[in-house]
């Protein structure tokens, strides 16, 4: 091996959870499992298969999809997190799904089909998007929102993660806390 990828191994093998810890958010996420039938999560790290097969191991039977981060010259980035979804047997043995990766580890969407009705969730962790990958995300906000309003009996849109952008010039809050001489912009689209 050369010396980058024994650093890179390395790295691996230093960020591993400890495993109190992994057992800890193994029984949260099962708790959150007993009263939920589609979870979303951000900040998720490691390699998509690893992720996978943890989400699969905490979740049996639940339908995981995930998209992991990468890096610009498109290799796997286990550094930084990305987002999954995890869909209850009960809702996957009776729903076809529609994957949209539309940010590896930023920005993902599910559509689940069951029957004519279709639901739309947009999962967002928005760490580190560019302009972009922002328009991207709000081109598919607009296509899901006119989805709903051409048929508003059959499909619903729902978009959730960390969605808190920040205006040109903006400063950043801390603890909820203004910092001085900083506006508050904020900005929704109304899916339904």
């Amino acid at each position: 091996r050369d010396a980058q990828e024994s650093r890179g191994l390395g790295d691996v093998y230093k960020r591993q959870v400890d495993p109190v810890a992994r057992n800890s958010m193994s029984d949260h996420i099962k708790r959150l499992a007993k009263v939920g039938h589609i979870l979303c999560f951000q900040e998720v790290h490691g390699f998509w298969g690893d992720v996978m097969l943890t989400f699969q191991g905490w979740l049996p039977g639940w339908h995981i999809f995930a998209s992991t981060s990468i890096n610009p010259d498109g290799t796997p980035n286990h550094n930084s997190g990305g987002v999954v979804f995890a869909v209850c047997p009960t809702i996957a043995s009776v729903a076809c799904f529609e994957e949209c990766y539309l940010v590896p580890g930023r920005a993902m969407g599910l559509s689940v089909w069951v029957g004519q009705e279709v639901l739309h969730i947009l999962n967002v962790h928005n760490f580190g998007l560019s302009i972009t990958e922002i328009k991207l995300i709000g081109e598919y906000l607009n296509s899901v929102a006119n989805s709903v309003k051409a048929n508003p009996s059959q499909c619903f849109g729902a978009a959730l993660g960390d969605l808190n952008l920040k205006a040109q010039n903006e400063k950043s809050f801390k603890i909820g806390r203004q910092l001085e001489g900083s506006i508050r912009a904020v900005s929704y689209t109304h899916l339904r």
